[in-house]
């Protein structure tokens, strides 16, 4: 049987509001402020749409996953740096049977966003996407 899977996107501003202040860095190789909420939060190139269509065109649902019909959302975070560039990717919730190391793959996989914006400069910015695997028909 063929299942068809559908990778939904739930981006709108969807980030850790901890504090609209500056956080201690989450990495100790880390030299500079990272935020978690900015004036002007980073962007895909493109907007929503965009990675909506980066998504369904680079992630792949992992076979064990298919085969185990798993579904579930996985967190993937990561920080956006002052000039856009992706780094330090990282799950905060998963799903397993390889869909964590997918979401992982995919967004190191990601051009360059448009940095977030404090105080009128591009500032380091820790960003969580959500990603959905859903399974439909048989």
């Amino acid at each position: 049987m063929k299942y068809i899977y559908t990778v939904i996107l739930f981006i709108s501003t969807f980030t850790y509001s901890f504090s609209q202040n500056e956080t201690s860095t989450f990495s100790p190789s880390d030299t500079d402020s990272i935020y978690v909420t900015v004036e002007r939060m980073p962007e895909f190139p493109g907007g929503i749409p965009k990675i909506g269509e980066f998504l369904q065109n680079n992630l792949r649902y992992p076979k064990a996953a298919r085969k185990a019909n798993i579904t579930g959302k996985v967190f993937g975070t990561f920080i956006v740096g002052e000039d856009g560039t992706i780094r330090d990717v990282a799950i905060t919730q998963g799903i397993g049977y390889g869909c964590d190391e997918e979401v992982m793959r995919v967004i190191s996989l990601m051009p360059k966003w448009i940095p977030g914006v404090q105080g009128g400069k591009a500032v380091a910015v820790r960003y969580v996407l959500p990603i959905t695997f859903s399974l439909k028909g048989k």
